[in-house]
């Protein structure tokens, strides 16, 4: 590749911080949810689980790619939700066989559903947008609250439930950062000279004033949802992202907005917090911060698997 069109540095640090989250959740998978997963069927018979099942609380991931990933975060979200929430995976008509492959035998915890977006037999990120503003799709939903989750977020623990009192509660959004970082640089006889910095503004599209929040990983009323679109989708360009649309309005429709206390420690992005969950988080925090959040899941991925496997009956 000549350096014309080399990507910047910072742009190949973060494909590389992308791939190393998905060596993260590759290495989960396969070591620890896999074999979990497959005493799943058996747990939803257990009256002990299937009475702790919240149908208040439905877990949501919009997605049409059929991938490792995925499997990991439907897997992950179940068993971060203790067995408590199920989960509904919305896909475009062209995926719908190859999702509901992907997962055969947990009909008890994972419904796949079918749901084409203007004629597309995919989802483009426009179309994601076109269809989460759409009030017709939140009407699909009956639970009290939605818990939206992406393939490029993470549930590090069980989330507080207190979250779920508000009718949106997403990963705050840093507004006004700027994230310098340092590459060592070296000159023709190959010794070391001035460092290249690079600087990237987060957060640019975000308006003044907004905190709450990023819609990957988020708390949903469907119904709040619903109004919401109906009554200020109109004015929405079909190029704003769904959670700024949302986010614009909330204090017109909300009389109790979540805290943001309540809402840093639901989950983080663009600034570290020691939250439940994570969106993206890794393509911008600190390599420490980082390793601690994925060391922290690990450490609750081995517990929570550990406690749920031992309500099944000894051989």
């Amino acid at each position: 590749m000549s350096a014309s069109v080399q990507p910047s540095l910072s742009r190949q640090l973060e494909a590389y911080r992308i791939a190393m989250f998905e060596a993260h959740g590759a290495l989960v998978l396969n070591s620890f949810l896999e074999p979990w997963a497959q005493h799943l069927p058996a747990l939803a018979q257990l009256p002990e689980v299937r009475g702790r099942l919240d149908p208040a609380v439905l877990a949501l991931i919009v997605d049409d790619r059929p991938t490792p990933l995925l499997r990991f975060t439907v897997l992950n979200t179940l068993l971060m939700g203790r067995l408590r929430w199920r989960l509904t995976l919305v896909t475009a008509p062209a995926s719908l066989e190859r999702c509901q492959a992907l997962f055969a035998g947990l009909e008890a915890w994972v419904q796949v559903v079918g749901l084409q977006v203007d004629e597309a037999d995919t989802y483009s990120w426009l179309a994601y947008n076109t269809l989460l503003k759409d009030a017709d799709f939140w009407g699909l939903f009956q639970a009290a609250r939605l818990l939206i989750v992406q393939t490029d977020t993470l549930l590090i623990e069980p989330p507080d439930p207190v979250a779920f009192a508000y009718g949106y509660v997403g990963s705050p959004w840093a507004k006004g950062r700027f994230l310098s970082r340092s590459f060592p640089r070296y000159g023709p006889d190959l010794e070391r000279t001035a460092p290249q910095w690079e600087t990237v503004r987060l957060c640019g599209t975000v308006p003044e004033g907004l905190v709450n929040g990023n819609g990957g990983l988020s708390i949903r009323d469907p119904r709040l949802m619903q109004r919401i679109c109906e009554l200020e989708a109109g004015d929405s360009p079909p190029e704003e992202p769904e959670d700024i649309f949302f986010a614009r309005h909330l204090a017109r429709h909300v009389v109790n907005p979540a805290p943001l206390a309540v809402v840093e420690r639901f989950s983080c992005e663009t600034a570290y917090q020691l939250s439940a969950g994570a969106h993206a988080a890794w393509r911008y925090l600190e390599a420490g911060q980082v390793a601690e959040l994925y060391e922290r899941h690990l450490q609750q991925v081995l517990a929570l698997t550990a406690a749920t496997l031992a309500l099944l009956p000894k051989a």
